[in-house]
């Protein structure tokens, strides 16, 4: 039985968890830039970490995505989309896939030690006046990527709870569909049942005629030979 587009796309939450991992992937992009830009030190160990661990979590949700597609593929009778609609889902999943392996592989390939710039050469020397400014600069700058970066893991916290919940959601429209199309196996199959029931009977019906007439028959041509035997010998 095919589902009706208006009820598909009312159960339907793939681009509701479409935009959550967009917005998700926005805020781990933003880290990661961040992440590039901060020196070797524990604090971009830790924000590696998150990194990592939210990337593995958008990986999950496109998983997820990807069944739903593989379901949709599987049964295409049921559900009321178009292969333009189902190459451009799958187009989705495996452009941001991509990019996931692209920040994954550069998150683990360890970072080249910074080249020290003109302005530290000089600003290591004895005597510099302005040895203080640099240093205050840099740690300002370094305050400034923490702050920011720590606003993304944020977001991104936020986004994978959202994630979690359409995760969710789009796994139980996947139960209630599988369940939708065992109650239709369900009613077919009754109704198989019933017609090879029907069937017999008919059958049944047709062997007991046929011996009915057969019996019939068998009179007839029985009173027929006394008939013939009465008029033949009185």
């Amino acid at each position: 039985k095919q589902m009706s587009y208006s009820y598909f796309a009312a159960k339907d939450p793939f681009y509701d968890v479409k935009d959550e991992v967009t917005k998700s992937l926005k805020s781990a992009g933003a880290a990661f830039e961040k992440w590039k830009l901060l020196p070797d030190n524990g604090e971009i160990q830790r924000l590696r970490s998150e990194l990592l661990s939210e990337l593995s979590n958008i990986n999950t949700d496109l998983d997820g995505l990807d069944d739903s597609v593989r379901v949709v593929e599987d049964d295409r009778p049921s559900f009321p989309l178009g292969q333009a609609e189902i190459m451009a889902r799958k187009g989705f999943i495996d452009g941001n896939r991509r990019k996931l392996q692209d920040m994954t592989t550069q998150l683990n390939t360890p970072k080249p030690p910074p080249r020290p710039s003109n302005s530290k050469i000089a600003n290591n020397r004895p005597g510099n006046d302005i040895e203080y400014g640099y240093a205050e600069d840099g740690r300002q700058r370094q305050e400034q990527l923490d702050r920011e970066a720590d606003q993304n893991l944020d977001e991104i916290g936020k986004s994978a709870a959202r994630l979690g919940t359409l995760g969710k959601q789009i796994g139980d429209v996947v139960q209630e569909q599988s369940r939708l199309l065992d109650t239709v196996d369900e009613q077919v199959g009754e109704q198989h049942s019933r017609l090879k029931l029907v069937n017999k009977q008919i059958d049944k019906l047709i062997k007991d005629t046929s011996k009915g007439k057969l019996w019939t028959i068998g009179i007839l041509i029985l009173i027929m030979v006394v008939l013939l035997f009465l008029v033949t010998y009185t």
